[in-house]
């Protein structure tokens, strides 16, 4: 099953296809139902588009700390917004050296390992990547409880590494319902991905990533977007979404925050599906996670307000 990436707005879309797969028009227009959920993965070289610059040798355990700490350094200091150092080549033995010494590098890192053209994307935190992801899976995992839902129907997996075709990968964070999905492999349903100034490119690359390797198992990626400079948060929610003989996977919200306005193709509410996140229907007072414009607008100031 071929696999589409992108939306209908030709100025912000973000749009990938393999050169065997028909255009979103021709999908529209074709006449066979879909019977399947799976979609093709992007190759890893097209994954790595807009990080190319950032590759560099990789010089064993050492050399990957120094790296990662300079970096750190610089994002904690408001240097840099660049999150992603790219080194090559490391094998799958290299990888598993670097996770038995990884209380060494940095525990908040992320990972994203690509087998077949060894190379390895550490996403490296900043204060402000790490404020967003506590605060938002905070109210997240708060709202639930809310409304009612077991706690072990929204299971934090925090940064757990799963495997695809070609590549393993680390989210931000990532939730699945915990007595549907018992065993430890199991895909998560619901994928958070937080990323800097520079990374909108890479962080649709990881939505994708998420939809494409996992066949159908993960339902939703928010992907957050935050620009320090201009005060402003876009977040995008992605799902992959079924069309004749192609899945789309597809931007179904965009919302801005600006100091001033929030705005969007669809800008209020940011609705989280119920279902898709906990693969039953709610059974009252459960229902579907539904952030106002209010919600978003808090959410934001106690971002900003603990980076004063």
């Amino acid at each position: 099953m071929a696999t589409c990436f992108g939306d209908s707005s030709s100025d912000i879309s973000y749009y990938r296809r393999p050169s065997n797969t028909m255009s979103t028009s021709a999908a529209a227009e074709a006449s066979a139902p879909t019977t399947s959920n799976e979609t093709t993965p992007t190759p890893s070289p097209q994954l790595l588009e807009g990080l190319e610059h950032e590759i560099q040798a990789y010089a064993g355990i050492a050399g990957l700390r120094k790296a990662v700490n300079a970096l750190s350094k610089k994002l904690y200091e408001g240097e840099t917004t660049d999150q992603y150092p790219v080194f090559r080549p490391v094998t799958e033995d290299d990888l598993t050296k670097i996770e038995d010494q990884r209380h060494t590098i940095g525990r908040s890192i992320r990972l994203t390992h690509y087998t077949d053209i060894e190379t390895l994307i550490v996403k490296v935190p900043s204060r402000l990547h790490e404020t967003v992801t506590r605060t938002l899976t905070q109210r997240l995992t708060g709202r639930a409880l809310q409304i009612g839902v077991p706690y072990r129907d929204f299971t934090n997996l925090g940064g757990s590494k799963y495997r695809g075709t070609s590549t393993s990968k680390e989210p931000n964070s990532c939730f699945k319902p915990g007595t549907i999905r018992d065993m430890e492999d199991d895909w998560p349903t619901f994928v958070l991905e937080i990323g800097l100034s520079e990374s909108l490119r890479k962080l649709r690359n990881d939505a994708n990533w998420w939809l494409s390797n996992s066949r159908g198992e993960v339902n939703i990626v928010l992907i957050i977007h935050i620009n320090r400079g201009s005060r402003t948060i876009l977040i995008e929610k992605w799902e992959c979404a079924p069309a004749t003989r192609i899945q789309l996977l597809t931007r179904i919200q965009q919302i801005t925050i600006d100091p001033n306005d929030i705005t969007g193709t669809t800008p209020t509410p940011l609705i989280l599906h119920f279902h898709k996140i906990f693969l039953r229907q709610p059974i009252p007072p459960e229902q579907d996670r539904a952030f106002t414009a209010q919600d978003l607008r808090n959410w934001s100031n106690d971002v900003w307000a603990v980076l004063r």
